[in-house]
């Protein structure tokens, strides 16, 4: 275990989680991906940085398409004049 508290570990897991739905655009092939984690900082790093680590782990295995340079997800708010 990472952390004895369930809070933390699944704080941990839905960050995971996360990057991984919101980036499965770019895995083209079917993948079994196993994350282990080891430190409990990552519950606690930022979004941005968790992001880039990620990234990095996922290109250097050639989970990622080609395409990482894609435009990364915006969100724009419109507003109606």
């Amino acid at each position: 275990k990472v952390h004895k508290s369930a809070v933390k570990r699944n704080r941990i897991r839905r960050r995971l989680h996360q990057f991984v739905s919101l980036n499965q655009d770019m895995i083209t092939k079917p993948y079994d991906i196993v994350l282990s984690v080891i430190s409990e900082e990552i519950a606690t790093m930022p979004a941005e940085q968790l992001k880039n680590v990620l990234r990095k782990l996922f290109s250097q295995t050639d989970i990622f398409t080609q395409a990482t340079s894609a435009v990364p997800h915006v969100i724009v708010n419109k507003k109606e004049v």
